[in-house]
């Protein structure tokens, strides 16, 4: 098969408009121009016109007639399976409302309309369940799909012809990828990557119908656009290969597979696949499309179940440790994505809770809700099943955060021990363990709450367990704790301790050690309290936040002096200056020694005079004290 065929003029399938894989449209009339130039002066040279053998053209003629036919099928497939889900969610839903809508004080209108609404949607479910009946002949057959892979895993082997790479190495050395891969359909990429999500989601473990000679190529390939990500423009498109490897992980199949077998014995999996799901993680932070603030979190729920996963298999957690030590920079990125992703799911599905229970108690309340009119029940009702919804989504893709989280501090401390990153992480940990165990708690109390996925005792006992796993000889973690002056207090960590013993969801060994934690930070407010420092000269204040220095450095371009952690800590949410936002890395920051050491001899010395000052007072009340006597 010659793969340069889509590039010629006689080329009987029509990819002209197709997005590439990487190149742009002028780039590719470029190539197009030089490749057709190339073949003329050949085929002049040897005196035969321009021919393609029967094979490409059929090859290619099946991609473009796999689009058309089967992949445009299993979209349609989708569509009708979500119909079938929400119309049976919504009959439900009416159906168990039926004592509020068909009450002894409703009209008769509103009782027809209702009944006529749940008998259409109910004949609506039932067409839809023939339709999907009808596909599952078609496109669920054992015959066909087998098929299907045999040829996907041919596309495959050519895809890895034209980018040069071996699919039993599955990585390329070159930083970009030639340029007959970059103006290859981006279509032939999502079509493989949709094949594979179809059917894990549709066969059980072990029953898939992929053939196993085409298996290798297929998971090589997965692999190798995961791995390779650099080599594809749109990130979407390398999301849809992170959600085979997502469909293919035994916590969401069911069961090992062999696919998922295949996958963890590849060479790159055991090489580079946690770092480039790392580095993916980092970089859907900005992925360029309007809805990318909430596409990023879908996207880094199927990266964070596929390394969970393979962080309790055991097999791999080396490389966690190994890329926290050796990619020190990258994983302190990615610790703060996590973090930061953390702090706002909790936050939004917590406050969702809340909004919930106070919608639910309206409705329970038969006297309040039959004072309103009946527009505002309607509305009441649609706010409360958006709130559901959005509790229901905000949790999910919370407990999988706080779970890897809670894995990785497990047997990695010092990226989170960092100075720009252990204080932003102790105060969202203070502020979530003030909404477990503060005086308002019983505000996150909902009906059903396993159907939202809502377990406050798992949560609690994961958010301890971190507290735990970062308490650290050096007390930098309860350091961190104590400069919270928002949420840490000591009666938290003790009422925390006092639910969780009532509740046995800790260990009374490692409740001590959770108090332990809780007592020395206090210590050290109250001690970092009692120091003042008075007046602050402006040349030890950080620029942009107005606090006292500890390691000031300046910005090359627009000359201010921060703090380093004030800086490293903007760096890792946006590499700009934020005083110009012009590009900015941390390698580039100018370290002031000399007026470091001159902030440091300052401190020293106010703090001899403060404690002089404390030792006078103590002086003169003793000797108040003797006069007395």
């Amino acid at each position: 098969v010659d793969p340069l065929y889509l590039f010629h003029p006689n080329c009987r399938v029509d990819f002209k408009e197709a997005t590439r894989i990487s190149g742009t449209q002028d780039e590719l009339i470029e190539f197009g121009n030089r490749l057709i130039s190339d073949r003329c002066r050949e085929h002049q040279k040897n005196g035969n016109p321009p021919i393609f053998n029967f094979s490409t053209e059929c090859f290619f003629l099946t991609a473009w007639a796999m689009q058309l036919g089967f992949q445009n099928s299993i979209r349609r497939y989708h569509r009708r399976l979500q119909v079938i889900t929400d119309l049976t969610r919504n009959i439900k839903l009416l159906s168990a409302s039926r004592s509020q809508w068909a009450g002894p004080q409703s009209s008769t209108a509103r009782i027809r309309m209702n009944e006529a609404i749940l008998e259409r949607w109910k004949n609506e479910l039932e067409r839809q369940e023939r339709s999907k009946l009808c596909c599952d002949v078609v496109l669920l057959h054992r015959g066909l799909l087998q098929g299907v892979s045999v040829y996907y895993a041919s596309l495959c082997r050519l895809l890895f012809r034209v980018a040069q790479v071996d699919p039993h190495v599955g990585l390329s050395a070159s930083p970009t990828p030639p340029e007959p891969f970059s103006f290859m359909p981006e279509s032939f990429l999502e079509d493989v990557a949709s094949y594979l999500i179809f059917v894990l989601r549709h066969f059980s473990s072990n029953a898939l119908p992929i053939d196993l000679t085409a298996q290798p190529t297929l998971v090589a390939f997965v692999l190798f656009i995961i791995c390779q990500a650099h080599f594809v423009r749109n990130p979407y498109l390398v999301a849809k290969f992170v959600e085979v490897l997502f469909f293919c992980d035994p916590s969401v199949s069911g069961r090992s597979n062999e696919f998922h077998k295949a996958t963890k014995m590849h060479p790159l999996a055991t090489t580079h696949l946690i770092s480039a799901l790392i580095q993916f993680y980092i970089t859907v932070e900005s992925t360029g499309a309007t809805n990318e603030f909430y596409d990023k979190f879908s996207i880094r729920y199927n990266i964070s179940t596929i390394l969970i996963t393979w962080w309790r298999e055991g097999i791999l957690k080396p490389l966690f440790i190994r890329e926290a030590e050796e990619n020190e920079q990258n994983f302190i990125k990615f610790t703060n994505r996590v973090i930061n992703d953390m702090s706002f799911l909790l936050e939004e599905a917590l406050d969702g809770l809340k909004k919930v229970r106070e919608l639910q108690d309206l409705r329970d309340d038969s006297a309040r809700w039959s004072e309103l009119p009946r527009q505002q029940q309607i509305a009441r009702m649609n706010e409360l099943e958006q709130h559901e919804r959005q509790v229901r989504s905000y949790l999910t893709l919370a407990n999988q955060t706080v779970s890897m989280l809670f894995h990785l501090t497990s047997e990695i401390r010092a990226p989170f021990l960092r100075p720009e990153i252990v204080d932003k992480l102790a105060a969202m940990l203070n502020f979530n363990l003030v909404q477990l165990c503060g005086p308002r708690c019983s505000s996150l109390k909902v009906r059903n709450p396993d159907s939202y996925g809502w377990a406050p005792k798992t949560l609690l006992a994961q958010l301890v367990a971190i507290y735990r796993h970062l308490d650290s000889e050096d007390d930098r973690f309860a350091l961190a704790l104590s400069k919270d002056e928002r949420c840490f207090s000591r009666d938290l960590f003790e009422n925390a301790c006092t639910l969780m013993s009532r509740h046995g969801i800790q260990t009374p060994e490692e409740l001590e050690s959770f108090a332990c934690l809780g007592a020395k930070a206090d210590q050290l407010a109250r001690s970092q309290a009692d120091v003042d420092y008075g007046e602050v000269p402006s040349e030890f204040c950080d620029t942009l936040i107005s606090t006292l220095m500890e390691d000031p450095v300046m910005l090359p371009q627009s000359q201010a002096i921060v703090d380093r952690s004030t800086i490293v800590q903007h760096l890792l949410n946006q590499e700009t200056d934020p005083f110009n936002r012009l590009p900015l890395q941390e390698c580039e920051l100018i370290p002031l020694p000399d007026l470091k050491k001159r902030i440091a001899e300052w401190k020293a010395e106010r703090e001899a005079r403060w404690r002089a000052n404390q030792q006078n007072k103590t002086r003169s009340g003793d000797a108040e004290d003797n006069d007395c006597t």
